[in-house]
């Protein structure tokens, strides 16, 4: 492939500054979309499903879950019962001061048997979520691994690249954007991570295939031909799938949609623009 050292080295300076812009500016660690209010109450009296969920809406949360421990799917609950109500609030919304309307909107129907507890349960990433990450890490070094036992130091490095610029420019963007990272972000990450091993390793299997069967140059065509139509259709069925998840989920997701579509979209031109040029530079 002509060109093939130049989109090389583009792509992964491409990717070192990108992750550089994000050590720089620094990554958004929110807690609004990463994370759940629950207002606990108990009410005297029986009580609709929906008459809560649009007390609080009325009281300014953007999305609501009504359920006890026993029951999580019914519509109705018997006095008495302990009630959580899992909520959302936009960005710019003080969750307390929509837990104390709520409260003060839920007593004026019902009668609380006691004040309601209010609590937060955050998904914000932090450093006691990236210690408990460490048998992820663990699967991804024994893959590539692997994938330098199996296919030689070449591939492996290639292995290792393609894997790192579609996560580290999306890492970047994620940065620029301001995209909130929260516990959420990282699975996302790690798909990208993932299609990106699986896409390479095919690869590497066809390529070992094929070249006892072909010439070099003719085994390398082929191969990257099938990787690249196997990659734009899975890419474009997952974008697809995330986008209408994007649309009809609730907030606590979104931002798992929003970086999982971003991460896919680079890795699959990644992997159709930029992995010929990586294994072309590496083939034997």
């Amino acid at each position: 492939m002509k060109n093939a050292k130049l989109i090389s080295i583009i792509s992964i300076v491409l990717a070192v500054v990108l992750l550089a812009c994000g050590a720089v500016l620094g990554f958004d660690r929110g807690s609004d979309i990463g994370g759940t209010y629950v207002l606990s109450v108990q009410l005297n009296e029986k009580f609709q499903v929906k008459d809560i969920e649009a007390i609080m809406k009325e009281a300014g949360a953007t999305g609501c879950i009504v359920q006890t421990v026993q029951k999580t799917t019914v519509n109705e609950f018997d006095a008495g019962e302990g009630v959580l109500i899992s909520f959302e609030v936009e960005d710019d919304t003080k969750a307390q001061e929509v837990a104390d309307k709520a409260q003060q909107l839920i007593s004026d129907k019902y009668f609380l048997a006691f004040p309601g507890e209010f609590e937060f349960f955050s998904s914000t990433f932090n450093r006691q979520t990236a210690i408990k990450m460490w048998p992820v890490a663990i699967v991804f070094i024994a893959l590539l691994a692997y994938a330098f036992i199996r296919f030689g130091l070449k591939m492996g490095l290639t292995f290792i690249l393609d894997m790192f610029i579609p996560t580290a420019i999306t890492a970047g963007l994620i940065a620029i954007i301001g995209i909130k990272v929260t516990n959420f972000t990282i699975p996302a990450l790690l798909i990208v991570m993932a299609l990106s091993f699986m896409f390479t390793f095919v690869f590497a299997m066809l390529l070992k295939d094929y070249k006892t069967k072909y010439s070099i140059e003719e085994a390398f065509n082929t191969a990257i031909k099938q990787v690249s139509s196997m990659a734009l259709i899975v890419s474009l069925i997952t974008i697809v799938a995330f986008t209408v998840l994007l649309i009809i989920g609730s907030a606590l997701i979104k931002n798992f949609a929003i970086v999982t579509i971003m991460g896919v979209a680079i890795n699959m031109a990644t992997i159709i623009y930029v992995l010929p040029s990586l294994a072309n530079n590496k083939k034997a």
